[in-house]
């Protein structure tokens, strides 16, 4: 496994902010972009709580005519077993690993580092990990929802492989820092992607299937 390197670090100005109920997914584009996402859950984080980060991170991707397929990696394994390499194109595919801890203490620059993404390649795949001792130790002390802050870090990282850089955005959901402000507009379902990379996050993804 290889060692992350970007993460998604929240600073000590988030303070205070209580939960409250995320807005509605909203329907889908017609046209929207197929993105699988491969899911190897080894926190072994509950089922109802994963399906409901899936959901957040689904709906701030649905914002921009993304949908994203959810394949467990067993399943996806057995499903593969025996069948012929496909030839013709693929969607995009990003595997989302799940870790009970945070194994690496280097370059901390903060509190939390929730999740973090590989520098991306330019073959159409992507990982990116989510680390649930992060995700609950700064979702009890800054009182937001395990679920809302799973969904937004998933979305985040795979906002990274999507953008195809590590460096982050000066506003919405591929900033840096997170404040909270930023928290209060994600409780709301508001915290999404800044129009010039909603855009790029598209065409990469769009660029897979031609």
């Amino acid at each position: 496994m290889g060692q992350p390197s970007s993460g998604f670090v929240l600073g000590v100005v988030v303070a205070g902010l209580c939960s409250a109920a995320s807005a509605g997914a909203g329907a889908e584009p017609t046209d929207a972009i197929p993105l699988i996402v491969i899911v190897h859950d080894r926190a072994e984080i509950l089922p109802e709580t994963l399906d409901q980060a899936l959901k957040e991170a689904a709906r701030i991707y649905g914002q921009i005519g993304v949908a994203l397929e959810w394949h467990s990696a067993a399943a996806r394994e057995r499903a593969a077993a025996g069948k012929e390499p496909q030839t013709s194109p693929q969607p995009y595919s990003v595997q989302l690993i799940i870790q009970d801890k945070l194994r690496t203490t280097s370059h901390r620059t903060a509190n939390f580092q929730m999740g973090a993404a590989l520098a991306p390649g330019r073959d159409c795949k992507g990982t990116v990990y989510l680390f649930n001792d992060q995700v609950a130790e700064f979702s009890s002390s800054r009182r937001v929802r395990p679920t809302l802050a799973m969904g937004t870090v998933i979305a985040h990282e795979i906002g990274h492989v999507l953008l195809q850089r590590m460096g982050h955005s000066p506003e919405g959901l591929m900033r840096a820092v997170l404040n909270a402000g930023d928290w209060e507009r994600a409780a709301i379902g508001l915290l999404l992607f800044a129009p010039d990379d909603a855009a790029i996050v598209r065409a990469n993804t769009t660029t897979c299937r031609a």
